[in-house]
C-alpha cells in the first residue's frame, strides 16, 4: 500500500490516511484486516503513528511444514489419476527440502506447492499426449517440474543451468 519513498508518485500514503479517518469515523460498523509478511506490515504500521494503535490484534500464521505441504500436494493430485510410486515419491520430495529453502524469505509456501503440482500436472499432461494415453502423474512429472522451479531436493541440478 505504501512503500515509504516520497520521492515517488505513490498515493499510498493519500490512501493510508484517508482509512485512517474512515476507521475512526466508522468505526461502529467498519472492519479493516491487513495482511502481509511481518516486516512489509511492520513497515506499513509505522507509516502512520496512529495506525498500530488502531489494530489491536496480531495474528501470525507460521509457515506450513513439511508434512503439511506435502499432504496440500497430495490433496491436489487426489483429483487425478496418479501411478502407485507418486505419493511416496511426493513425501521424498518434501522431506528432501532443504531448511535454507523452506526458511527463505522468499519461499511462497502454499503458493510453492500449488505452482509445483500445476507444473507437475503440465508435465504429465504433455508427456501423456506424446505418448497417445490419458494422462497420469508420476514421480519424473514431480521431479522434472521441481528442476522447473529451481526446488528438485531428489535430483542433481545442472552447474549452467541445463536440465538433463
Amino acid at each position: 500500500l505504501y512503500q515509504g519513498d516520497p520521492s515517488t508518485r505513490d498515493y499510498g500514503r493519500e490512501a493510508i490516511d484517508t482509512l485512517i479517518a474512515c476507521m475512526e469515523n466508522y468505526r461502529d460498523d467498519l472492519v479493516v484486516i491487513f495482511a502481509g509478511y511481518p516486516e512489509e506490515m511492520d513497515r506499513l504500521l509505522e507509516t502512520n503513528k496512529g495506525l498500530r494503535d488502531r489494530m489491536p490484534y496480531t495474528i501470525n500464521f507460521p509457515n506450513y511444514t513439511r508434512e503439511q505441504l506435502c499432504h496440500i500436494f497430495l490433496s491436489l493430485a487426489d483429483s487425478f489419476p496418479c501411478s502407485e510410486d507418486f505419493a511416496p515419491a511426493a513425501e521424498e520430495f518434501f522431506a528432501a527440502l532443504p531448511d535454507s529453502t523452506l526458511n527463505d524469505k522468499t519461499f511462497s509456501n502454499a503458493r510453492f506447492v500449488r505452482n509445483l503440482y500445476e507444473r507437475t500436472w503440465g508435465k504429465a499432461l504433455d508427456r501423456s499426449r506424446l505418448a497417445g494415453q490419458e494422462p497420469t502423474l508420476t514421480p519424473e512429472d514431480l521431479t522434472n517440474a521441481g528442476r522447473e522451479l529451481s526446488v528438485a531436493p531428489i535430483a542433481r541440478r545442472p552447474s549452467l543451468g541445463f536440465v538433463w
